[in-house]
């Protein structure tokens, strides 16, 4: 069964309020340049060469553990779902008919 990009919308939008201050996404980013994982066995290393962020588990498979700092609209809506600062970076460059906006929902 295939998720729909409106279900993964809908469960965003409920993920974040019902955990404020928490990223939402539910795989992992570097966050510091984020889309930039791979994962071998049980470690994650981000591949930007300027990085040295590594950590000793499945980063890319696992639910996003950095706190939220930017809110994510899509197609005007009001409110949005809250990411941290490695996933706001990558949706900048990912998603359309939205926007990436500092701080969080309101």
């Amino acid at each position: 069964m295939t998720t729909t990009t409106g279900e993964l919308y809908a469960q965003a939008l409920q993920d974040t309020a019902d955990r404020p201050g928490q990223c939402v996404v539910p795989w992992g980013v570097c966050p510091e340049h984020g889309a930039t994982l791979k994962a071998s066995g049980n470690r994650t290393s981000c591949m930007d060469v300027a990085c040295l962020n590594s950590w000793e588990y499945d980063r890319l498979d696992a639910p996003c553990p950095e706190p939220a700092t930017h809110t994510v609209q899509v197609d005007g809506a009001s409110g949005g779902y809250a990411v941290c600062d490695g996933h706001a970076l990558t949706a900048r460059t990912h998603i359309t008919n939205g926007q990436v906006l500092p701080n969080l929902p309101a």
